[in-house]
Order: C-alpha cells, then structure tokens, then sequence
C-alpha cells in the first residue's frame, strides 16, 4: 500500500538514461559517483551543508542514487529537519523499495510531520518485508551536535 501510494508521488524518469549510449550512461553515473564521494569527505569534515550539496548533484544527475539521496535526507533527519527530508526518502524508497533504511527514516519523518496514516503503512511495510527487523529504533541522538 505504502509503495503504490509513494510511486504515485513520486515520478522517476528512468527512459531518459534509456536513451544514452553506454558511454554517456557511464560517464553520467561516473560524475554522480564522483560528487557522491566529494559528499562523503565532506561529511567525513563535519561540513554537512556542502555535504548536501554534493549529494543534491549526484542524485540530480543520477536520480535513482539512493546512496546520496539517504545521505542527504539522513543530514537533514540529524537536523531535524523531517519536511525537507521526506520528498528524498519517497525517491529513495521508489528508486529501491527492497531497501528498508528509506522506509525506517520515513516513518519517523511521517511521524515528526503528524502524517501518522504514511507512518503507519510504513511500519507495515517494514515488518512484512524485514519481518525479523524491528521497525523501531532509538531517536533520541537527533539535533544533538
């Protein structure tokens, strides 16, 4: 239910890499990796700002970059920032719904925003898809420098 509510949210255009010969398909995800990487020294460096801003180029280029886009929603949940953080978890979890971190940090977001409905349909995506994984986890390190 959740997954077809967010893919109705959600568009990823995957036919426009469809049209790419295999090197400019490779030379795209290269240049996303790359800002990607830059991303993680950055965060490494304690700059999140500039971290979020390399890992918005990489999933700009490369929109099904789900490595960037938990990355950069991730620095914004540390923040407290749940709006901003949910329209990046929803690409996530359309990009790769087999992968439950999106969901779980959605859940808290649905949660923060009041969208108790979403949280929910969240919860039980994640117990019937990662039944031996507990949907719930300790939040208490958020906003703490």
């Amino acid at each position: 239910m959740i997954l077809t509510e967010l893919e109705s949210r959600v568009t990823l255009d995957r036919r426009s890499f469809l049209a790419l010969s295999e090197a400019e398909l490779a030379e795209v995800i290269s240049k996303a990796q790359g800002f990607y990487f830059h991303g993680l020294a950055a965060s490494r460096a304690g700059e999140e700002p500039v971290a979020r801003s390399l890992y918005r180029k990489a999933f700009e280029l490369l929109p099904t970059h789900i490595e960037a886009l938990d990355n950069c929603a991730i620095g914004l949940v540390e923040e407290l920032r749940f709006a901003e953080a949910i329209p990046l978890l929803e690409q996530s979890a359309v990009a790769e719904p087999t992968s439950p971190l999106a969901f779980l940090y959605l859940t808290k977001c649905y949660q923060e925003t009041g969208q108790n409905r979403l949280a929910f349909h969240c919860i039980q995506y994640l117990a019937q898809n990662w039944p031996d994984k507990s949907p719930t986890i300790d939040w208490s390190h958020l906003g703490q420098p």
